[in-house]
C-alpha cells in the first residue's frame, strides 16, 4: 500500500498487506445476495458511498470513465457500495437512479465490510487483487486532481489486470 496523490489519507501499510477478502455480506439492489463468489479471481475495485457524501458524488463521473475504459475486460469488476450505516436500502436504488446507472450498485446493509476494512464513512476506495488481496485503499476524493486519479488508479488496475496474465 503506498500513499497517493489523490487521497487525503491511506490505511496501515503493516495492517492491509497480509488483508485478505474472501467474503462478504452484499446485497445487490433487488436485495438478493451478492457473493463473493460473483468477483473470485478478478480484479475488484470497491468504491463506498452514500447518498450525502459530496466527494462520493463527485467521484462517481471519475468511476464511470473507469468503467468505460476497461468495459471490454471481463476480469475486472467496478462495484459501487452503498453503506447501509448512512442509507437504507431504499435510499441506496434512489441514489444509484441519480448517479451513474452505468456502474454496478451494491449494498452493504450493516457496513460490515467497511467496518472489515477499519473505516465508516466515504468515500473510500479499495482495490482488491485477483486473489483477494487488498492491493490499495484510499479515502476521500479531491475532483481538482481527478486527472492524477484516472491515471494513479489506470495503473494500480493494469498492474493488477497484468498480475492476472502472469499467473
Amino acid at each position: 500500500v503506498s500513499q497517493s496523490r489523490y487521497s487525503r489519507s491511506i490505511r496501515d501499510p503493516n495492517i492491509y498487506p497480509k488483508a485478505r477478502i474472501n467474503s462478504w455480506d452484499l446485497l445487490d439492489l433487488k436485495g438478493n445476495s451478492y457473493s463473493f463468489e460473483n468477483v473470485r479471481g478478478k480484479v475488484v475495485l470497491l468504491n463506498f458511498t452514500w447518498k450525502g457524501c459530496g466527494q462520493c458524488i463527485q467521484k462517481q463521473p471519475f468511476t464511470n470513465i473507469l468503467k468505460q475504459k476497461y468495459k471490454s475486460n471481463n476480469r475486472l469488476i467496478i462495484l459501487e457500495v452503498d453503506l447501509g450505516k448512512f442509507d437504507t436500502m431504499e435510499d441506496a436504488i434512489t441514489f444509484s437512479k441519480k448517479g451513474n446507472k452505468n456502474l454496478l450498485w451494491v449494498y452493504d446493509p450493516q457496513n460490515k465490510l467497511a467496518e472489515r476494512l477499519l473505516f465508516e464513512g466515504a468515500p473510500h476506495e479499495v482495490l482488491i487483487d485477483s486473489k483477494g488481496h487488498i492491493d490499495f485503499i484510499s479515502a476521500g476524493f479531491n475532483k481538482d486532481i481527478s486527472l492524477i486519479y484516472l491515471q494513479e488508479i489506470s495503473q494500480k488496475i493494469d498492474k493488477a489486470l497484468l498480475e492476472i496474465r502472469n499467473n
